[in-house]
């Protein structure tokens, strides 16, 4: 599975990067330069630095479906 990251300009679309994640990701939150994935198949919560694109953290969780808004 993956997200794939893009960039907005001058009503544009760029693809900025690709991330591989966890099985069946669901919902995407950023905070500040955080993104946080769930992914329900694998049973957990990815979190991702923006500013690297790298994985930062796996928090188990038993079937994640969505985030507060």
């Amino acid at each position: 599975d993956q997200i794939y990251l893009f960039d907005v300009q001058n009503e544009m679309l760029t693809l900025k990067h690709v991330l591989a994640c966890g099985a069946i990701p669901r919902d995407l939150k950023i905070v500040d330069h955080y993104l946080f994935v769930t992914c329900t198949k694998d049973n957990c919560v990815e979190i991702y630095d923006l500013n690297t694109y790298e994985k930062v953290n796996v928090i188990a969780l038993a079937q994640p479906i969505t985030f507060h808004m």
